[in-house]
């Protein structure tokens, strides 16, 4: 007799090999994790504190928002743009600055040193596709956030 699953099965013999390995071979496609009794008490979950779920829930949200902003300024920096169409640098660096402004204040630090980051491929587009001035107009917002400071 073979347990698979929490179910007792007599119908075929087991080869040599998969014994040998320890392995019990499932002719009749069993469930093979063992299942608790139909009659177990629910699973407790954990006593959590409200604030404690409700700060995890916030530095959740703001780590997805961090990742969102992190692509949408990728997003904004990868594709070529010519010297002469004044009209989408403009635009460009108007949704960058509200782009920097979405950055969670938490965040702020993080995306600050791996803009500055020469070896960063973000730091590297930062550098490469934006004017010095740009760039420092960017990072002042991030600094500012930082500092808790208002824009």
């Amino acid at each position: 007799m073979y347990l698979y699953g929490g179910f007792a099965n007599q119908s075929r013999s087991i080869g040599g090999t998969a014994r040998a390995l320890g392995q019990v071979p499932n002719p009749d496609n069993m469930p093979t994790q063992l299942l608790p009794p139909r009659n177990a008490p629910p699973a407790q979950m954990p006593n959590v504190q409200s604030q404690q779920l409700a700060d995890w829930i916030k530095n959740l949200f703001e780590s997805v928002t961090f990742q969102a902003t992190i692509a949408r300024i990728r997003a904004l920096l990868e594709p070529p743009m010519r010297a002469d169409d004044v009209s989408g640098i403009l635009q460009r660096k108007r949704l960058l600055r509200e782009a920097f402004r979405s950055v969670p204040s938490s965040h702020a630090l993080l995306l600050l040193f791996q803009l500055q980051n020469q070896t960063d491929p973000l730091g590297k587009l930062f550098k490469y596709k934006l004017a010095t001035p740009t760039r420092k107009e960017l990072l002042g917002i991030l600094a500012a956030k930082q500092t808790g400071e208002s824009l």
